[in-house]
């Protein structure tokens, strides 16, 4: 079976939408709970912190990963144990699974725990025989480690970072 992996904005929106859920549950607790009105000085501040502590690292992240994958197509042919990475900057390269050297997987040391927007971020280095590498953002596969350690069954080399920048 050959496995498609390409920029989805199905993938987009499963990374983007807490940020979105942050801001709306501040608010409502503002208001609803708290009986705070809508305009007040100290509901800026707390949004405007959210925005500079957590958006604003996820928004970077996103559009960095978005460069790096546009238009780039993965093919993963297990059958015949191959590889098709197409790129507008780069003819599209076959490559077998004998060719890995090894497969790298970058993760922040955050954690999910569900507070940080840009923790979710995390990419895949496929670093081949030759020296060459490809990078495999989460906006293109989800669940990025688990499905590349079976579809080319390999185990990956886990490397934490604060925030997975390329």
């Amino acid at each position: 079976m050959i496995y498609k992996y390409r920029i989805t904005l199905k993938q987009q929106l499963m990374l983007l939408w807490q940020p979105i859920v942050v801001y709306i549950s501040v608010i409502i607790i503002w208001i609803y709970f708290l009986n705070y009105p809508f305009c007040n000085d100290a509901l800026y501040v707390m949004c405007g912190f959210l925005f500079f502590f957590d958006t604003v690292p996820a928004l970077i992240l996103h559009i960095q990963y978005l460069i790096k994958n546009r238009r780039t197509l993965l093919f993963i042919d297990e059958a015949n144990r191959t590889i098709t990475y197409e790129n507008p900057k780069k003819k599209a390269e076959n490559i077998q699974f004998s060719d890995i050297n090894c497969l790298e997987y970058y993760v922040s040391n955050v954690r999910n725990t569900g507070i940080y927007s840009f923790c979710r971020y995390r990419y895949c280095k496929i670093i081949l025989k030759n020296g060459e590498e490809f990078v495999i953002t989460c906006l293109m596969v989800n669940d990025i480690k688990n499905t590349l350690e079976l579809l080319l069954h390999l185990k990956s080399e886990e490397k934490l970072k604060i925030m997975c920048f390329i």
